[in-house]
């Protein structure tokens, strides 16, 4: 959050500097800032690095890598909370919309149907089975099961590249390190 007030502080500053002498131009663009610090959520992805054993590649061995630094799960009554704070539905009717959009997009991935949802992207159901040298050894003892992959849409991808990215230290919170040794004189 501390980065996005930097952000718009420093747009503002900018913006006065370069059309201070152009009253007009500056409202607009001041009107500009203001919009998008109201009404466009900038998203902040917390990331930190871990040591990984890289085993293919040119020069394979232990390596550091980029991950998310998760922060948490949200659960049902939290995205609840959430929706209803955010529209005129009550929570028992975003409750009962939610059970019902679980159970549907369910029974409908069992049924090899791909769901679209517009504004999210798609749920794909699809079979992991193990490969046979002939169509006629491939029967339903090869299947090992049905997963579901999900497929962002163009626009929840171009939400996802818009997002900036903040180092998070990975040192847990209460660890407690050894204290140096204090060699007396």
């Amino acid at each position: 959050m501390l980065y996005i007030k930097k952000f718009l502080y420093l747009c503002k500053v900018r913006l006065r500097k370069y059309y201070s002498n152009k009253i007009h131009n500056y409202v607009k663009l001041k009107n500009l800032v203001d919009d998008i610090k109201v009404n466009r959520r900038m998203f902040m992805m917390n990331w930190t690095s871990i040591k990984k054993k890289i085993a293919v590649g040119a020069n394979p061995g232990e390596k550091y890598v980029a991950v998310i630094s998760r922060n948490g799960i949200m659960s049902e009554e939290q995205l609840i909370e959430r929706i209803a704070g955010a529209s005129s539905l009550a929570e028992n009717d975003i409750l009962s919309a939610i059970r019902a959009l679980q159970m549907v997009i369910t029974e409908e991935t069992m049924n090899g149907t791909t769901v679209q949802l517009n504004q999210l992207g798609n749920f794909t159901p699809y079979l992991k089975a193990k490969a046979m040298d002939t169509a006629e050894e491939v029967d339903a003892s090869t299947i090992r099961g049905i997963k579901v992959n999900f497929k962002p849409n163009v626009r929840f991808k171009n939400k996802l590249k818009a997002a900036y990215y903040e180092y998070r230290n990975p040192m847990p919170k209460g660890l407690v390190l050894p204290a140096e040794e204090v060699v007396n004189p």
